[in-house]
């Protein structure tokens, strides 16, 4: 009996094996259903790479934080702006010390004062000097009541006196008579042939300077003459060292033609004098 019961109820399974064939099980395996997954599968990856693709947009916003270094150019603006305590510099510049321009306008060389002129050979060295330098403002037309020479070296009471001329006694009349001359006789040189200046006595500031001087173009062209001229200094301000050594007389003393000129100076000064040697 149990055996009977085991058969009945095993062809039970097996007919239904047999005889239906759609079971829902295999329904649910047969091909038909997999187009349904395969659509809803689909979709998603799209939509997977739709939101990569949105979060990649994102991405792009920092580039414009690295277009910023442009802005290191704006520091470069203050910069400009030390540049105005420059202007204070240009300050030092208007203590201007040309005053070397107006010793330079006419003067061939620089009178120093004296003080620092000790010693005998020093002073007259520095007279030696000065007589040069008169006698170039002479040849040269520029010795008028403007040139440094008339206020540093000439004393307002120069006394020039020559053997040929009438004399003066101011530093103005000296001028008229040599301007007489030197406009009577364009020609007129005066050559140095020799100086030596003589310090007379230091203490009491006085010394002088001997010159032999040729003289050429008077009374004409082509006439040369020799010339002793004694220039006397005084120490302005005293004795002692101290101030400037100035030029209070002139004395030409007239001497015999030298050369083939020949002939005699002709009076043709201011006052009747000759004035043909210079002073």
């Amino acid at each position: 009996m149990p055996r009977e019961r085991e058969q009945s109820s095993t062809p039970p399974t097996t007919s239904t094996r047999e005889g239906q064939s759609p079971s829902p099980t295999a329904s649910s395996s047969s091909s038909p259903s997999t187009p349904r997954a395969s659509s809803f599968r689909t979709p998603q990856p799209s939509t997977s790479a739709e939101a990569a693709s949105s979060d990649e947009p994102s991405s792009p916003s920092p580039p414009p934080s690295s277009s910023s270094p442009s802005k290191p150019s704006t520091p470069q603006s203050p910069v400009a702006q030390p540049s105005t305590p420059q202007s204070p510099p240009a300050q030092p510049s208007t203590p201007q010390p040309p005053t070397p321009q107006p010793s330079s306008s006419t003067m061939p060389h620089p009178l120093p004062p004296t003080a620092s002129l000790k010693t005998p050979d020093q002073i007259a060295t520095h007279l030696e000097s000065l007589v040069r330098t008169l006698l170039t403002a002479i040849n040269t037309r520029t010795l008028t009541p403007s040139h440094p020479l008339t206020t540093t070296t000439l004393s307002p009471t120069l006394h020039l006196t020559t053997d040929c001329m009438p004399p003066t006694t101011s530093l103005q009349t000296s001028l008229a008579a040599l301007t007489f001359l030197l406009r009577r006789h364009p020609h007129h040189h005066m050559h140095l042939s020799s100086v030596k200046g003589n310090v007379v006595n230091i203490k009491a500031g006085y010394a002088d300077v001997y010159c032999r001087v040729s003289v050429t173009g008077v009374p004409k062209e082509g006439f040369r003459g020799m010339m002793v001229v004694v220039v006397e200094f005084r120490l302005e301000g005293g004795a002692g060292g101290v101030g400037r050594w100035r030029c209070v007389k002139v004395t030409g003393i007239r001497g015999l033609p030298d050369g083939s000129g020949g002939g005699t100076p002709t009076g043709d000064g201011p006052g009747g004098g000759s004035g043909s040697f210079g002073w």
